[in-house]
């Protein structure tokens, strides 16, 4: 677990996590503070683990967690 360093290592993030079917869509992004992070689309079902996005135990960056919401991170472990 480390705080994203780049936009660049953001972006290849966000590819290699759509490619690998881990997140629907993905961006990077730099946040008001400067802090480089990402938003992401999880799939709302998790692939077959009987887990729906609901069911994630990171949360959200807003605490609301809903099927289809946007999610945020700035830390490059976040599935």
């Amino acid at each position: 677990m480390a705080a994203l360093t780049s936009l660049d290592q953001a972006d290849t993030l966000c590819s290699s996590r759509i490619n690998n079917r881990t997140w629907v869509s993905a961006y990077s992004m730099r946040k008001a503070n400067g802090t480089i992070a990402i938003r992401f689309l999880r799939f709302m079902n998790t692939g077959g683990t009987g887990g729906y996005v609901t069911d994630v135990t990171q949360g959200t960056f807003d605490g609301m967690n809903q099927v289809g919401g946007w999610d945020e991170t700035t830390d490059d472990s976040i599935t």
